[in-house]
């Protein structure tokens, strides 16, 4: 048999428990600095890179007001504006006020049919928490006689979604609208598990 080297030192318990008791301490010292950097940068707008066809992008960037038009539906009595999110220079609608309704809409330039394929995104952030409301995109139903201002709750859509929180519910609504292949009627389809608004 051929000799190795000798075994490692073993390091008595009370020189571990000071091992560890100051990686922890340098773990605690790491996590609180997080915070303080991440609340002192702001982080910069970039331009979305997009590749394909692309119906519809808006940034909130200058000229916003010439293609987003407020409703007059007497519900919608909040006033939108565009301003930056904490922490971010990106633009995006504003809605400051509790308890009102707020209704925007922008005309796609050409309508499209979507059932090669589509997809819609949007970020919604809630700057100082939220009791009771919802941040719907609706996807309204193509309608030669529809414009921006007339946007009501009942302009037909195809697709709506987005956060929804009051009381005990709290999900991200996703409904589609369509008309049924088999009688005609519109049917509204709802995700049967919708998920919980994220509270971060």
């Amino acid at each position: 048999f051929t000799r190795g080297p000798p075994p490692p030192p073993v390091a008595s318990a009370k020189k571990m428990r000071v091992m560890n008791a100051l990686a922890l301490i340098l773990a605690i010292a790491a996590i609180a600095a997080v915070p303080a950097l991440a609340a002192d940068a702001v982080h910069p707008f970039a331009e979305p890179k997009v590749s394909g066809a692309t119906a519809f992008l808006e940034t909130f960037t200058a000229g916003w007001t010439d293609r987003w038009i407020a409703a007059t539906d007497a519900k919608y009595n909040g006033a939108a504006s565009v301003t930056a999110a904490a922490s971010t220079a990106d633009a995006g609608l504003y809605v400051n006020t509790p308890a009102q309704h707020y209704g925007v809409s922008a005309a796609l330039p050409v309508p499209f049919d979507p059932s090669a394929g589509l997809v819609l995104q949007f970020e919604a952030t809630q700057e100082d928490g939220l009791d009771c409301g919802g941040a719907y995109l609706k996807f309204l139903t193509a309608d030669p006689a529809f414009t921006p201002a007339a946007l009501s709750g009942d302009s037909p859509y195809s697709v709506m979604f987005g956060p929804d929180k009051c009381g005990m519910t709290n999900k991200v609504h996703v409904i589609f609208r369509h008309k049924s292949p088999k009688d005609g009627s519109i049917e509204e389809k709802h995700l049967k598990n919708p998920p919980a608004m994220p509270m971060d």
